[in-house]
């Protein structure tokens, strides 16, 4: 007789479980997602370390963090560098920074233009950066 009852409990438990589960389960309505508003807006430039416009530049990397993922759009033909560096550096993409990475000895005493011309791009709609100059001195004053 308790194994009947202790049966008749268990089944009765889940019984009133599957119940409220297709309950629930009808609530939901079901539609097509629409997505929400489409993206128009490119990436914004949030900081740069080191800071844009800065002097006595002496190292190997600069981080752009911008406000959005994105992907960079042929970065060796859209990102010039000036004056003219010989290696090529390294564009590296972690999360929603851009490790710009040099691979030689800067000139001392020298300007240098990094200008992104359309290169960043969103990676859902494809909205390009217009025209950003990133610009750093490895002397004591900035160059016109």
């Amino acid at each position: 007789m308790k194994i009947i009852m202790a049966i008749y409990r268990n089944f009765s438990v889940f019984l009133s479980v599957f119940i409220v589960y297709i309950i629930l389960y009808a609530c939901a309505s079901q539609a097509t997602l629409t997505g929400g508003k489409k993206d128009t807006t490119p990436p914004q430039i949030l900081k740069t370390k080191p800071d844009n416009y800065v002097k006595n530049f002496d190292e190997k990397e600069i981080k752009i963090y911008f406000d959005e993922y994105f992907q960079l759009n042929s970065p060796n033909d859209n990102i010039i560098i000036s004056p003219k560096i010989e290696k090529e550096p390294d564009f590296i993409i972690r999360g929603k920074i851009l490790n710009i990475r040099f691979h030689e000895t800067l000139q001392s005493d020298v300007t240098y233009t990094i200008s992104m011309n359309e290169a960043v791009k969103d990676i859902t709609e494809g909205n390009t950066m217009p025209l950003e100059r990133f610009v750093f001195s490895t002397g004591n004053y900035i160059d016109s």
